[in-house]
């Protein structure tokens, strides 16, 4: 799949690395920009529909396994998209599905002048011996009253390039403490007194208990959870992040994990 990408990059990229090539001990990447346009409209100009992809390219890594399979869960984050159930197979089928539906759009209602757009940005954010971590952020607007906003977290294992789950991360022992201990840090954040029920703040927990999302990573400050907006609460409050120091963590992490 990532080979039927890169084609696709020789027509329509834009910027080669939209900074330095980063190189480690433990792999070679570079930041990647594609950018599409409407008729061939300035991405400058604020009524131009546009669809962008940022993205890292995985090089070289000391597992080549590792480093297939981290390009892949790239790839497959690029062309996932929030605003289609069709599997896309490359930037272009995605970017065309995109305009042509917005074409489609300005066709049945001509006097409609406000542009689209579809952003998928994908960095890597964190980048040890052992794991690395990535940050996906798609915004998109295709009418409506606002634009939508949806950001994934994820550490995957430089080793075996697998996601890293919690349960690989946390003392299965400890977990129960663990998530005491973030509903703690939680309520501190959104000054949520002791007394007071998480829902009576005007979340949206079921069965007004705390969980943890299934989105969270390895940060160079430590470890972020993500909420997104309308996940806990609704879209004014925005999304919701948790942030722990990594001295905070270690009591909870696993004795092997080299991170």
């Amino acid at each position: 799949m990532i080979n039927r990408i890169n084609k696709i990059l020789l027509i329509y990229i834009l910027a080669l690395c939209t900074g330095c090539e980063v190189n480690t001990n433990e792999l070679i990447y570079k930041q990647q920009s594609v950018v599409k346009l409407y008729h061939d409209c300035s991405s400058a100009d604020s009524n131009c529909t546009s669809i962008v992809f940022s993205y890292p390219v995985i090089e070289y890594s000391l597992n080549e396994k590792a480093e297939t399979k981290l390009n892949n869960i790239i790839a497959t984050h690029l062309l996932s998209s929030v605003l289609y159930d069709s599997v896309f197979y490359n930037i272009d089928e995605l970017a065309d599905h995109f305009l042509d539906d917005y074409e489609m759009h300005k066709n049945n209602f001509p006097e409609y002048n406000i542009p689209w757009y579809l952003k998928n940005d994908i960095r890597i954010i964190y980048l040890s011996h052992k794991i690395i971590s990535m940050q996906c952020t798609i915004f998109s607007f295709t009418g409506g009253a606002h634009p939508n906003t949806i950001t994934g977290y994820a550490s995957y294992s430089l080793v075996t390039g697998k996601k890293l789950d919690l349960d690989s991360i946390l003392i299965s022992s400890r977990y129960n403490d663990f998530v005491t201990y973030a509903e703690k840090k939680f309520r501190i954040a959104q000054s949520i007194d002791d007394s007071l029920s998480l829902n009576d703040k005007g979340f949206w927990f079921g069965n007004n208990e705390f969980y943890l999302p299934d989105n969270y990573a390895f940060t160079e400050s430590g470890f972020v959870f993500h909420f997104n907006a309308y996940e806990i609460a609704p879209y004014s409050t925005g999304p919701i992040e948790l942030k722990l120091t990594l001295h905070e963590l270690k009591p909870f992490l696993k004795e092997n994990l080299h991170y």
